[in-house]
């Protein structure tokens, strides 16, 4: 799903009119009611009001008041959400300076003390993460999002919520929505938070206990090469350093730290997808209805085909503009099929389209917005919050990658069976490319070769492009179809070890049988000494040693969507695996960036 921002002038004035318009009327009729000639407002009315002022805490307390005399109303409950998530957002800055405390020694001076053994029964990292996501936002998110859901099961489509403007007083970003919010809004406001509560309940599914002077050498390593821009903005020299040096500061780290909060990630997935759905048809089914009647907050142009909704972001009025390119019928039934498969019925891998799909649209509207961003540096703009503005400027190096794997996706050549991803999974650590182990300091990295003759670990920066932090080889320099992750010299260096896979296969007499007995017998990585074969493209990005090209058995490819198989894999759908597969995954990496670029 394409996501585009529409921002015309004509659209500006238009909406700056009917602001000031609107706030002519309101003072007008404050006047009106300072000389006893406006009729006294309902404490509904009241609580809207002091809903588009931004004075959340009486527009919150007058909600509630009114649930408690006239019972649990959609409208009276929805007003109470709007009030607190409103207010949560507006201490957001606070609480991430707060949090950042926690996890700096000057205010927390436990956490020197702190190891992998957890001996001194002190709270872990994790724990510490833990409690921040909570104060940041995830205990607002889960408190609100069942009474979200509460008013989405008692509204259809003749809801109304009559809010002209609702801000959102984000220090240094000024934020709001215009227009009323219907069943369509209500529904989107869940996807998006249950989307935020997955994502979050996920990242604290991993452990990122380790000593933590490891972290603390991270960061020094980090600032002594430029700062946390580099982290990506170089990572050849300094972000692929810093990750294998965590991964070789513990043997647990980056592994399964909680299933319940796995599980819990699975369920908010389900649910943001379930209320996207819902989304999707009040406002692409029932357009005409919702357009003729109010002024909502997002609406279909039917003669453009695309969803629209209109912000205020940093003192200017945009409309985002999510681009739609399918049937009404197949975005709808897409996003069934994903239910159906996260609820067990559909036992098929799922095509990775449905799934990026809605991720898109619901992370599109951050993105998008800008809100993201400028949120982020009005939070991040002192102290160590810097540091990690700069980590996110620098992460731009990774539009690139971004875009080859979004293309991949839509494609469907992938697909991907999410539950047994759930059920199998065992942490992130087994998914990262291998990585090398020679001694505390930092002259270990994920392990990466190119066709143009270098390889991360000694590499050849002569032949590589510095437009995108040296990860791709030069235009200028020539390539050679060849194998890789075979060279013994590289391995001889000094190296005694190489995460994930084991050293006396690499150093195993050369298997002289026949490629497919040589994999039967050795199996994993690396049997004939002769590495990843040749797939028959000069490819001018790294070739990445997986340590598991089935994802934990959750990926499946299915060459029949682009016509041609790579590395002697099957045309048929199936699941890759061994030396084949991590050929095959990197064959279409390749096969899509020569697509993009």
């Amino acid at each position: 799903m394409k996501i585009i921002i529409m921002n015309t002038s004509k659209i500006v004035a238009l909406f700056s009119l009917s602001l000031s318009f609107m706030l002519s009327l309101f003072f007008l009729s404050c006047s009106k009611d300072s000389n006893n000639k406006n009729p006294k407002l309902s404490e509904y009315e009241k609580g809207i009001r002091y809903l588009e002022s931004g004075n959340y805490s009486d527009a919150y307390s007058t909600f509630e008041n009114l649930v408690k005399k006239e019972g649990e109303k959609p409208e009276y409950l929805l007003g109470m959400v709007l009030a607190s998530v409103a207010s949560e957002f507006s201490k957001l800055p606070e609480k991430v300076q707060r949090g950042l405390q926690m996890f700096s020694p000057k205010f927390n001076p436990d956490l020197e003390k702190i190891d992998t053994k957890q001996e001194q029964k002190l709270p872990g990292l994790n724990a510490i993460l833990e409690t921040f996501a909570k104060d940041l936002i995830l205990d607002m998110i889960e408190t609100n999002l069942p009474i979200l859901i509460k008013v989405s099961e008692k509204i259809d489509e003749n809801f109304v919520f009559p809010i002209t403007f609702l801000p959102v007083n984000f220090p240094g970003t000024p934020f709001g929505f215009f227009g009323n919010w219907g069943y369509a809004e209500v529904n989107y406001l869940i996807s998006i938070g249950a989307y935020l509560a997955s994502l979050i309940r996920f990242l604290l599914s991993v452990n990122i206990n380790a000593p933590i002077s490891s972290y603390y050498a991270v960061n020094e390593f980090v600032k002594s090469k430029g700062g946390w821009g580099m982290f990506f903005g170089d990572p050849l020299n300094v972000g692929f350093r810093a990750i294998a040096h965590l991964l070789n500061s513990s043997n647990s780290i980056f592994t399964l730290w909680s299933k319940e909060n796995l599980i819990k990630a699975k369920e908010y997935g389900l649910i943001s997808v379930e209320h996207h759905k819902k989304t999707y048809e009040s406002l692409l089914l029932n357009y005409k209805k919702r357009n003729r009647r109010e002024n909502f907050v997002a609406f279909f142009d039917e003669e453009f085909r695309r969803i629209h909704m209109k912000v205020y972001v940093g003192g200017e009025v945009k409309i985002l503009d999510f681009g739609f390119t399918q049937d009404f019928e197949t975005t709808i039934k897409n996003a069934q099929r994903l239910i159906d498969h996260l609820r067990g019925k559909n036992k098929e891998p799922i095509e990775c389209s449905h799934i990026f799909g809605g991720i898109n649209s619901v992370a599109g509207f951050f993105v998008s917005s800008g809100f993201i961003l400028s949120a982020a540096q009005s939070s991040l703009k002192s102290g160590r919050g810097e540091s990690i503005a700069k980590f996110f400027e620098g992460a731009k190096n990774l539009l690139g990658t971004f875009l080859i794997l979004t293309s991949i996706c839509m494609a469907d050549v992938v697909e991907i069976d999410l539950n047994k991803l759930v059920d199998n999974f065992q942490g992130l650590r087994n998914l990262f490319p291998v990585w090398t182990f020679t001694s505390p300091q930092f002259d270990d990295s994920i392990w990466l070769e190119w066709e143009c003759g270098t390889n991360s670990l000694k590499p050849d920066f002569s032949v590589l492009d510095p437009a995108d932090g040296y990860l791709k080889c030069s235009k200028r320099a020539p390539l050679k179809d060849s194998n890789h992750f075979s060279d013994q010299t590289v391995l001889g260096a000094g190296i005694t070890q190489v995460a994930g896979v084991k050293v006396t296969r690499l150093s195993e007499p050369r298997c002289e049988q026949t490629f497919e007995e040589c994999i039967k017998l050795y199996g994993g990585i690396n049997p004939l000494q002769e590495g990843i074969p040749r797939d028959g493209q000069y490819s001018r990005v790294p070739y990445f040693l997986f340590q598991d090209p089935s994802f934990y058995g959750s990926l499946w490819i299915n060459p029949q969507r682009i016509g041609v198989s790579f590395c002697g894999a099957p045309m048929e759908r199936h699941m890759p695996e061994g030396i084949v597969g991590v050929c095959e995954l990197n064959a279409l990496i390749w096969y899509f960036y020569s697509q993009l670029f």
